[in-house]
């Protein structure tokens, strides 16, 4: 399995996730617009339209949290010059705050 699907998986709830053949099949029917970028640090996973950006997923490893790292991943997309349409799960005592 791959290294930003596993990090994903093991952050995000199993129904937030997408299935690892949902990803495979994004990524090969919409291989020009759906992308993954993958640091040591962070997992992106985005949908960049001509005018705009989906985040789909964004994970900071949590090392590596409050280092400034997301900021710079989302500075690095405002680059682009389009709206960033960013999906955003409510807090809850259930989820998986590290």
């Amino acid at each position: 399995m791959s290294t930003w699907y596993t990090a994903l998986k093991e952050y995000f709830p199993a129904n937030e996730m997408k299935s690892k053949e949902h990803f495979d099949l994004l990524l090969s029917d919409k291989e020009a617009l759906y992308k993954i970028e993958e640091g040591p640090e962070y997992v992106l996973v985005y949908f960049e339209k001509e005018d705009f950006l989906f985040v789909d997923y964004m994970l900071v490893q949590s090392r590596n949290r409050s280092e400034g790292i997301g900021s710079k991943v989302i500075n690095q997309l405002k680059h682009k010059n389009k709206p960033i349409i960013l999906e955003v799960e409510p807090i809850s005592v259930h989820g998986p705050i590290q």
